[in-house]
């Protein structure tokens, strides 16, 4: 696969291994698949070329299909990843929970959610009494509009994740804002039962978050690329930065992220991840403009 992931992980090889044969399968015509602008497509594939890494396109991988490697003109590699998309591993849910093959993203079983990102069945009414919540990869957005069911399904990346997590980590505390009476740590019986509890006023509406459009793209540890405005299903996307002044930020972006996750936040990375996930302003993406939260 030449998407992003097949990008990054065929570049970085090159680097640390110079005298490796890195060979890159897609049955797309180009890199980086139908959602990426021509200028960053080009801007990568130039890079590649350049160091050395071979790519063939129009091609399907298939090695156990007698004659393939004759057609492709290479020999059987000792090593294969398979870079090709995701799929999901939601099988700890009910069936009634999950989205069917075709809806959404194409493999099907993502957990079907609303704006509040409230687990729901097929029919649109929240599942476990609306207090499941799934945020990130795991989920697929499911909601009625104009009478019809419509699907919207939000990139699979960290970002979209940790922002979701944000939305969820809140909608939990309305919950229990709302069955619950505040009593230090004790939990009580709960005030009165909801009988529809998607409808709770002190819920938090997901929206298309402004970082979903932004991508980082590894060329190395010495070249990337920076591409904001990327979103699909159709092609999209210009240049932040590139070359050098793209490797410096995407290192720092890393450098940062892996200190929050080890729980050995400094003041730089503190101060940025939250204001990423907290910015009261919304100037792209969607969702209100002023947000508090």
């Amino acid at each position: 696969g030449a998407g992003s992931v097949g990008v990054q992980s065929a570049c970085e090889l090159k680097y640390y291994f110079p005298h490796l044969t890195v060979v890159l399968m897609d049955f797309l015509p180009h890199c980086l698949g139908p959602h990426f602008s021509d200028e960053i497509v080009t801007y990568c594939q130039a890079y590649m070329d350049k160091v050395g890494i071979l790519c063939i396109y129009n091609k399907k991988y298939d090695p156990v299909r007698s004659g393939f490697w004759d057609e492709v003109g290479i020999r059987a590699p000792r090593k294969t990843y398979i870079f090709s998309g995701v799929d999901s591993h939601n099988q700890f849910m009910d069936r009634e929970s999950l989205n069917s093959p075709g809806q959404g993203r194409a493999s099907g079983g993502w957990i079907r959610v609303n704006f509040h990102l409230q687990a729901i069945c097929w029919t649109g009414r929240p599942w476990g009494d609306g207090r499941v919540f799934a945020a990130g990869d795991c989920n697929a957005l499911t909601f009625e509009e104009n009478g019809k069911i419509e699907r919207f399904a939000f990139p699979k990346t960290a970002y979209v994740a940790e922002q979701q997590a944000v939305h969820a980590a809140k909608n939990i505390k309305a919950s229990d804002k709302l069955m619950y009476l505040p009593d230090g740590n004790e939990i009580l019986e709960p005030k009165h039962r909801v009988d529809e509890p998607h409808k709770n006023p002190y819920l938090l509406k997901t929206w298309y978050p402004w970082g979903a459009q932004v991508y980082a793209i590894s060329l190395g540890p010495q070249d990337g690329i920076i591409a904001y405005g990327v979103r699909g299903p159709h092609k999209g996307g210009k240049v932040f930065s590139k070359g050098r002044v793209a490797a410096a930020q995407k290192e720092m972006i890393k450098y940062t992220k892996v200190k929050q996750h080890q729980g050995r936040q400094n003041v730089l990375s503190r101060f940025a991840w939250y204001l990423v996930h907290h910015w009261p302003v919304n100037i792209c993406g969607s969702g209100p403009l002023l947000h508090c939260f």
